[in-house]
C-alpha cells in the first residue's frame, strides 16, 4: 500500500511538472510569433516608405504582378525579370493567355 501511494505521488507531482513546463512553453511560443508577426509588419511598412501601398504592375509578357519599384521597364511595357524583358520581342507563344 505505501509503494502505491509513493508511485501515486510520483505520477502526481510530474503530471504538475510537465503541466507548467507546458504553459510556460506555449506562452513563449506565442510571445515569439506575435513578436515575428510585429516586425514582419514594420519592415514592409519601412520598405515602402511608412504604410503607403506599393503600386503593382503586370509584366507585359506573362501577367506576374510585380511591385513597381522592382519592375524592369522598357518603353512603356514593365516586366518582371530579365527572361521576360528579353524574349518579349521573339514572339515564341509562351506567356498568359
Amino acid at each position: 500500500m505505501r509503494r502505491l501511494l509513493v508511485l501515486v505521488l510520483v505520477l502526481y507531482l510530474v503530471w504538475r511538472v510537465l503541466n507548467i513546463v507546458g504553459r510556460r512553453l506555449e506562452q513563449r511560443s506565442r510571445e515569439i510569433t506575435e513578436e515575428g508577426l510585429a516586425g514582419r509588419g514594420s519592415r514592409r511598412r519601412a520598405a515602402t516608405g511608412g504604410g503607403e501601398q506599393e503600386r503593382l504592375l503586370p509584366c507585359a509578357r506573362c501577367g506576374t504582378l510585380v511591385p513597381a519599384s522592382r519592375a524592369l521597364t522598357s518603353g512603356d511595357a514593365s516586366y518582371c525579370s530579365p527572361e521576360c524583358r528579353d524574349g518579349a520581342g521573339k514572339g515564341d507563344g509562351s506567356g498568359a493567355s
